[in-house]
């Protein structure tokens, strides 16, 4: 399926694009809101991308302007997953919010989605932010990623990308990590709508316990882990969480 927004993406100039263009520019009221599971549904039409933008897009750009006030330690990564990436909406954000990092100067960015539609508004983006980056899209769900999907070098600096998508259920987030982690120093980030159910916040704080669990500490060594829970701006006030973790694998 030809999705029409690639070629308007691609006609912005790189020093232009933000979130709040590639939104006002794409996003559409299809009537569709009540058939996106609450933002977990995987697109698979045009109609869908754009309806999502519409309905959630002020939600994330609230969600993501405060979760970058939780990454003003982290330093600049030389490898970005983006897990779940969608149609790219937390790269954008991070490059409009983020002062300490730069999404542009990551030598390579993999992109992983099950949408191969959103997968390709992505990548579009991506290449708008970065350039110079080796990008490297796998059209998968979670579970089938493999290893080899995700060749990042030991001793590496990695950011891990969560947008609305750690706190899922119906994958194993500790195996996912399995095959994405390798020695050297990474940093986690990742945002979601608080909640106690269908998934939800028990999710990233399963995460989070595991990492910092002491029997792990010979392959875990945790510099720094903050979890917050806020209000988001949008109409109605959505209950958010963000975590933020810095921490390196250790070669045992």
């Amino acid at each position: 399926m030809t999705d029409t927004a690639i070629n308007i993406i691609k006609s912005i100039e790189p020093r232009l694009i933000c979130f709040d263009m590639f939104r006002r520019r794409l996003m559409k009221d299809c009537s569709l809101s009540g058939k996106l599971n609450f933002g977990h549904k995987i697109l698979t039409e045009q109609n869908e991308l754009d309806q999502y933008l519409y309905t959630y897009g002020p939600m994330i750009s609230s969600q993501w302007e405060n979760a970058c006030k939780l990454m003003s330690n982290f330093r600049q990564p030389s490898a970005v997953i983006d897990y779940g990436c969608g149609q790219g909406l937390a790269g954008l954000l991070i490059n409009d919010f983020c002062a300490s990092v730069s999404i542009g100067d990551a030598k390579s960015i993999y992109l992983l989605e099950p949408s191969q539609l959103a997968l390709a508004r992505a990548s579009v983006v991506y290449s708008k932010i970065a350039k110079n980056s080796k990008i490297v899209e796998v059209n998968k769900c979670f579970d089938d990623i493999e290893e080899d999907d995700v060749t990042i070098k030991d001793n590496t600096i990695t950011l891990h990308i969560f947008s609305n998508s750690l706190d899922i259920p119906g994958y194993d987030q500790f195996k996912l990590l399995s095959k994405t982690l390798h020695v050297g120093k990474h940093y986690i980030i990742a945002v979601s709508h608080d909640r106690d159910f269908n998934g939800g916040t028990p999710r990233v704080e399963a995460v989070k316990a595991a990492l910092e669990h002491p029997d792990f500490a010979a392959n875990f060594t945790i510099h720094a882990s903050t979890l917050v829970k806020f209000q988001c701006s949008n109409p109605s006030q959505s209950a958010a969480v963000a975590w933020a973790c810095e921490f390196e694998v250790v070669d045992d």
